[in-house]
């Protein structure tokens, strides 16, 4: 069941990290991984992809005309970003680590009839030639990597030229942000490993992307997260896929 799936995927990440200190050796990345796969596996995501949907439309009023374009929905989750830009006439591939959120996209856009290619994929090794699309576009989707130095390269070299890899990503001094923060010190997840909320900081693109590209720009947004009552709130929150599950799947008595 979910509990349980859940309770497995708060396992994985728990023992990436003793609570005192970093484990002996480099950081057990692909543990981390299949966490986000259970992760967003579990629960009924449509919710909160819902709340997130306006986020693609302002990714989009900074990519100009997608007409004829060949665009890579990176970190896809169930296809807001891939359904925008088919809707605006691009030709989208979408990926993500989940299956679980493959199949739920591939659904999404089947139903509303747009042609997008939907695949399972690990955005540190694509498996892509180079120079594959004009446009990489991630919401909230390839923060998810660990390893940044080797996701936002292996996701620039897929730009043909005079492409642009455009992303939203969660500010560390947001809502959200804290929360991701808490959830992973409740986790224990290893620090080595880049938490999702250091995307949203400008030290830390800068750090990332310095060599990548001949520049970049960070702009900051406000999304409102509405809900019904505070116990809707905090059931988004807390139970899957909220982003507190996992750790209170870990509390006794949570």
């Amino acid at each position: 069941g979910v509990g349980a799936r859940f309770a497995e995927a708060s396992a994985l990440m728990g023992e990436l990290l003793d609570e005192a200190a970093p484990q002996p050796g480099p950081p057990d990345f692909e543990s981390y991984k299949s966490a986000v796969r259970l992760m967003f596996g579990a629960g009924e995501y449509r919710a909160w992809g819902r709340r997130l949907e306006p986020v693609a439309e302002e990714l989009f009023a900074a990519c100009g005309d997608l007409a004829g374009a060949e665009l890579l929905d990176a970190g896809a989750g169930d296809g807001n970003v891939a359904l925008a830009a088919a809707r605006r006439g691009a030709s989208v591939t979408a990926w993500d680590i989940s299956p679980a959120q493959v199949e739920r996209g591939r659904e999404r856009t089947e139903a509303e009839g747009w042609d997008v290619e939907w695949e399972v994929a690990d955005l540190e090794e694509p498996g892509y030639p180079p120079e594959t699309f004009d446009l990489v576009v991630s919401a909230f989707g390839a923060v998810w990597a660990p390893r940044p130095r080797v996701a936002l390269p292996a996701l620039f070299g897929l730009l043909a030229p005079g492409g642009a890899l455009v992303m939203a990503t969660w500010s560390s001094l947001g809502f959200m942000g804290r929360v991701l923060d808490l959830s992973a010190e409740q986790m224990g997840v290893d620090p080595r490993i880049e938490r999702p909320s250091r995307w949203g900081r400008y030290e830390t693109l800068y750090r990332q992307l310095y060599g990548l590209d001949g520049g970049f720009e960070c702009e900051e947004r406000t999304l409102a997260l509405r809900f019904e009552s505070e116990e809707s709130l905090w059931r988004a929150f807390a139970e899957p896929p909220g982003p507190l599950a996992p750790a209170l799947a870990r509390t006794p008595d949570s």
